[in-house]
């Protein structure tokens, strides 16, 4: 019986120091994407679930009534895609008028291009038009769970409105943008991950630690880069909360990266932006 009870004892003492040393080791990083200006930095994508392009799935329905501000619209299938941020596929559609239209895997809205209207000469506010904004995302989600933010594209001539949503201390990549006329017709509506991620999120990042491998992912990639150039800097570092397929959540850390040389009274400088996935 005592021979039992240590043997247990030691299991579990080993799972426990077992289990330290894999939280020690850190998160996964992967790179996700990468703007490819700096030629000796020869990267390789390491999650290319967002960098598949466009395809068709055969087993999408072809046709589809969706309802839109009040109206029925008749959507023909063109093709599907796992966007960046998305955990799921969406999928394109296009209406009687040529425009394009997308939705979720389960059926959401997720954007739509309405195109320019001139049926109204009634000039709206800023505070009407996102209003109106509201009013349309109320239907998918509740705009309430949202950041507003809006500004005015003068040469446009458009409102341009997003709904940004933060959780456990991050910017989520559940958000939604409109531009909306000043006559209050919406010209066009688009999002990522909409409603997915609660606002009571906890996601148990250690952000420290975060950040002490991405920047020795960093000084990987850029090593032979740091041969040549007289300086490389990691600059606007920021994350954006998202979920992965297995509904758990993630981080996608974008930096702009620039490699100055100097020549003289002259300095040359290239720059790229790399993103990586935090799991």
């Amino acid at each position: 019986m005592k021979i039992t009870k240590i043997f247990v004892l030691f299991l579990l003492i080993t799972v426990t120091l077992f289990s330290g040393c894999s939280k020690q080791k850190g998160y996964s990083i992967k790179i996700c994407g990468f703007s490819d200006s700096i030629p000796e930095a020869k990267h390789a994508m390491e999650y290319k679930e967002w960098s598949n392009g466009a395809f068709f799935d055969s087993k999408i329905k072809k046709n589809i009534d969706v309802a839109i501000e009040g109206n029925i619209v008749k959507a023909e299938y063109v093709d599907s895609e796992k966007k960046f941020y998305d955990y799921y596929n969406t999928h394109r559609y296009k209406d009687p008028n040529g425009n394009y239209l997308e939705v979720t895997d389960d059926g959401k809205l997720c954007s739509y291009f309405f195109g320019g209207h001139t049926n109204t000469d009634k000039i709206y506010t800023e505070d009407e038009c996102i209003d109106i904004a509201c009013k349309f995302l109320n239907n998918i989600v509740s705009a309430d769970d949202y950041i507003i933010n809006s500004e005015f594209d003068t040469n446009r001539n458009l409102y341009m409105i997003s709904f940004t949503k933060f959780a456990d201390g991050f910017m989520c990549a559940d958000r939604a943008d409109f531009m909306v006329e000043p006559n209050g017709n919406i010209y066009s509506y688009s999002s990522a991950m909409l409603g997915e991620i609660p606002e009571n999120a906890v996601t148990g990042f250690d952000i420290n630690i975060i950040e002490t491998q991405v920047i020795s992912k960093l000084d990987k990639e850029y090593s032979e880069a740091k041969k040549i150039y007289d300086s490389v800097s990691y600059d606007n570092i920021e994350y954006i909360l998202t979920l992965n397929e297995e509904n758990e959540y993630a981080l996608v850390c974008s930096v702009d990266v620039s490699c100055k040389k100097i020549l003289g009274d002259y300095e040359t400088v290239l720059s790229e932006r790399i993103q990586l996935l935090i799991q």
